[in-house]
């Protein structure tokens, strides 16, 4: 998702701003994807989170990364709600995260 960036740092505002709490979210991983730190531009081995996709009416398909992997892996097109959603914008595009997710059905 490509924005124009207004402010620093992860916030609920931003989350708030791009996916409508009010609507419908679906989640769409059928597995997770890993995200690694890197140093002197090489990939190391520690894993800074992981990274599930979603989609909701309106919005482009896009990712939320977690710190903990999920212990269950919702299924594919399950309705779910992330109570504690935030967003930054970096370089024009939107990345989210948050800690837990709740499948609805």
């Amino acid at each position: 998702m490509y924005v124009k960036s207004s402010r620093n740092g992860y916030s609920k505002e931003i989350g708030e701003k791009y996916v409508d709490q009010s609507k419908p979210l679906y989640f769409l991983s059928s597995f997770v994807e890993k995200q690694f730190e890197w140093e002197n531009n090489q990939r190391t081995d520690t894993i800074s989170g992981y990274r599930y996709w979603f989609v909701q009416d309106g919005v482009n398909p896009f990712r939320i990364k977690f710190k903990d992997e999920l212990k269950e892996i919702p299924s594919v097109l399950s309705e779910v709600k992330i109570p504690d959603l935030e967003g930054i914008e970096v370089r024009n595009k939107v990345h989210f995260r948050a800690n837990e997710l709740e499948v609805i059905n």
